[in-house]
């Protein structure tokens, strides 16, 4: 496992992210997930034989999906992908599309398109799996929060695991928090902690409710995760977006003893809190 302690700048950290895990990075999941979709249309066995559609398909997506995705990011987490690709060797472009792929991926499965792309998805479909236990449901009536992360980047993600300390100063002064990711993927959000004792883990689902003019949610979990210091202002600031594709995150507050899962589609949120000490989250809206 690598560990990474890192200070500075939001754009700082990104850079040192980048230099330290150099070599990891570019044999790790960012290149992967870069190329995903590229690679996915050309070996589907709709457009595999006919390089005009795939050439087209491809057009699509990144004019209709990922271009409104990408007007939605604030500007700080580009100039940090940017960073990222500068010191660690990646293309620009490669990150840029891994950034965005999560929430591509989302919004094709919602279409037509996604039926024949995706039959061909290396590792299988995304079902991450929460567990928590807390209050009653504990020996020590304190909080356990279980997470499984799976999703379709089997032998880069688990190759090089990282967990990274990010301690902000100057401009973005702020709280610390910890990232439970892989090499080169450098948003907290998806599988994070911050020093108030908030831990956060983002759900894939499948539902009709999507749209591409909506904020990633790897972005949307950073900001909670970076900004919020009790259970309700996390649910606060998921509430202050939009999100683009289907998505739940489960936030737990040690120091609160409380938890709750936020389900998402676009336009639309529902908290739903433990029942009896007990909460549990897969990639099932309840």
């Amino acid at each position: 496992v690598r560990v990474l302690h890192l200070s500075g700048t939001l754009t700082e950290m990104a850079g040192q992210h980048g230099a330290l895990l150099k070599e990891d990075i570019q044999r790790g999941a960012m290149p992967y997930l870069g190329n995903q979709c590229k690679n996915l249309i050309a070996n589907s066995y709709l457009f595999k034989d006919h390089p005009i559609l795939q050439k087209l398909a491809l057009g699509f997506v990144r004019l209709a999906v990922q271009k409104p995705l990408l007007a939605q990011v604030p500007r700080t987490y580009m100039q940090q992908s940017r960073a990222l690709s500068e010191a660690s060797g990646v293309p620009y472009e490669e990150i840029e599309q891994a950034v965005l792929q999560a929430d591509t991926f989302n919004i094709l499965v919602r279409h037509a398109l996604g039926r024949y792309v995706f039959g061909q998805l290396r590792g299988g479909f995304p079902g991450c799996t929460s567990a928590v236990a807390l209050n009653e449901a504990t020996n020590s009536r304190g909080l356990i929060h279980a997470r499984n992360m799976d999703y379709p980047v089997v032998g880069r993600w688990d190759v090089f695991p990282t967990v990274i300390y990010f301690d902000p100063t100057g401009i973005d002064q702020g709280q610390r928090y910890v990232a439970i990711t892989t090499a080169g993927v450098h948003a907290p959000g998806v599988t994070g902690v911050n020093e108030n004792g908030l831990s956060f883990a983002a759900h894939f689902h499948c539902a009709r409710v999507t749209s591409p003019f909506g904020m990633p949610i790897q972005f949307i979990a950073t900001e909670a995760l970076r900004k919020a210091k009790t259970l309700a202002q996390a649910i606060d600031v998921i509430r202050d977006y939009v999100s683009a594709g289907s998505w739940a995150i489960v936030v737990t507050s040690a120091k609160e003893n409380d938890a709750a899962v936020v389900e998402m589609v676009h336009g639309k949120i529902f908290v739903r809190k433990p029942e009896k000490g007990i909460l549990a989250h897969s990639n099932y809206f309840r």
